[in-house]
């Protein structure tokens, strides 16, 4: 009779550590599946932020080349796009400077380009 309680009672604590390691493999893949969205998040926010500032600079030399001088602000008919903030910093008549950030992202990324003669996105593309 006690061996059928031992044995009842072993058989209780395996269940219940079995049940154990199954919530926590349930937990470590849904850790990992979140790790790799939010990663993935970020790449894409990246990519907008990149391309937008790109963008801009084509924009901002097709304007200096009709008007000598570059676009102190943009216009509201300036489409960004990918929940992309722009704000112009530093504009003169020979360069400027841009700050992308998105809500997905810790960090902006900067261009700046004229008078500086490394025009260049600083931000990984």
């Amino acid at each position: 009779m006690d061996s059928d309680k031992t044995l009842e009672w072993k058989r209780t604590i395996r269940f219940k550590l079995a049940i154990v390691v199954a919530i926590g493999l349930l937990l470590l893949i849904a850790y990992e599946w979140n790790s790799a969205d939010r990663l993935e998040r970020e790449w894409v926010a990246t990519s907008y932020m990149c391309s937008n500032l790109r963008n801009l600079q084509v924009a901002q030399e097709i304007y200096y080349t009709d008007h000598s001088t570059y676009m102190y602000a943009l216009p509201d008919s300036y489409a960004v796009y990918g929940g992309v903030t722009i704000t112009l910093d530093n504009v003169s008549d020979s360069g400027w400077s841009a700050m992308a950030s998105h809500r997905d992202v810790d960090y902006p990324c900067a261009l700046r380009n004229g008078a500086d003669p490394e025009s260049q996105i600083n931000c990984t593309c």
